[in-house]
């Protein structure tokens, strides 16, 4: 995978992203050639050295193919949560770090199935909320040619897994 100038990407700590460029950059004994990204869900650009881009995660973004497999998980019910706060945050984070679509989905209804037992602490809502905005922006990215109302459907398929 060789991304050019244009292409839309997925860095899993960070959601969709534009690349924008390339440049060399010397870190002082040889020059490295770096990715520049543009964050579409906030404005931060991040350069990521060419070398790293399969370590760090980076990956095109889902297509609407993918759409009934996130929706099916969505709708699922996790038997496996676990009760320990920090048993559910480790887990949730190591979903959210592999950065594959579906896991994201996962820690979408799992912290969405635990806060209606219980209220999150601000560490899970703000891995819920980061979770959440990416997987939207991920699905509208994926439905962009067609009127589909992203937002409802997750939030149908969430009401579904209770």
């Amino acid at each position: 995978m060789t991304p050019t100038k244009g292409d839309v990407m997925v860095l899993p700590q960070h959601g969709l992203c534009v690349v924008v460029g390339r440049r060399r950059v010397s870190d002082g004994s040889s020059r490295v050639e770096h990715l520049i990204l543009n964050v579409l869900s906030y404005e931060q650009v991040i350069t990521l050295p060419v070398t790293k881009l399969a370590e760090r995660g980076l990956r095109a973004p889902m297509s609407l193919d993918d759409f009934d497999s996130v929706l099916a998980v969505l709708s699922q019910q996790d038997k496996r949560i676990s009760t320990l706060w920090s048993r559910r945050f480790k887990r949730n984070q190591a979903l959210l770090n592999s950065g594959a679509i579906l896991e994201v989905a996962a820690v979408v209804r799992n912290i969405s199935d635990w806060s209606q037992k219980t209220p999150l602490s601000s560490a899970e809502q703000t891995m819920y909320d980061r979770a959440y905005i990416n997987l939207i922006a991920e699905m509208k990215h994926a439905a962009a040619d067609f009127d589909i109302d992203v937002a409802g459907l997750v939030a149908n398929a969430l009401l579904t897994s209770r």
